[in-house]
């Protein structure tokens, strides 16, 4: 039905915009440690990749410059 098709392309489009999300957390992350992008895992923890509170208090304010 119409309402199918709908509710389909909206999941679509939220799964393109989940996944630009990602792939832009993942630069900044890589960024901000001075990583390559594939050394980002998400199942990984922030202090294995070298996180540390000051480092994560950087990125998470870039996020919020960037994404507001």
């Amino acid at each position: 039905s119409q309402g199918d098709e709908m509710g389909q392309n909206l999941m679509e489009t939220d799964n393109q915009f989940l996944t630009a999300i990602r792939k832009m957390l993942r630069h900044m992350l890589a960024h901000e440690l001075h990583l390559d992008q594939e050394k980002i895992e998400e199942k990984m923890a922030f202090t294995e990749m070298g996180m540390d509170s000051i480092s994560g208090v950087t990125w998470v304010r870039k996020i919020n410059d960037q994404y507001g």
